[in-house]
């Protein structure tokens, strides 16, 4: 039925710079426009060129993981996380209270992330 809601996860509306990694390719940056625990909305240049499943980085938000194309339209694609993100993460979007820093780790270039208020 055309219209209905088929998420199991509500989303929230958001503007969140992002990037695609790609192997073997430039990054291409894209502004992440919803977000739901299971997935997102990416606006992109241009979608066409994507793969199916890439690296995304949201640095804000502290999410970075694989991702599998779902939709695709001419300036965004919608995807699906190869790891579902936790719902305190899609609330803090809502809330405008950002992820921060808590300490960086000299064996790998991931952050840990806690919560700020």
């Amino acid at each position: 039925m055309r219209g209905t809601e088929r998420r199991q996860f509500g989303r929230r509306q958001t503007c969140v710079h992002a990037t695609i990694l790609l192997r073997g390719r430039p990054v291409v940056p894209c502004v992440m426009r919803n977000i739901s625990e299971e997935g997102a909305l990416l606006e992109v240049a241009h979608p066409e060129w994507l793969p199916i499943r890439f690296r995304l980085i949201a640095e804000a938000l502290a999410i970075d993981g694989d991702c599998e194309i779902v939709r695709r339209t001419d300036v965004a694609v919608g995807v699906r996380f190869m790891a579902r993100i936790t719902a305190i993460m899609v609330d803090d979007v809502h809330t405008g209270r950002g992820l921060r820093p808590l300490a960086a780790s000299a064996a790998s270039s991931r952050r840990t992330w806690r919560r700020g208020v």
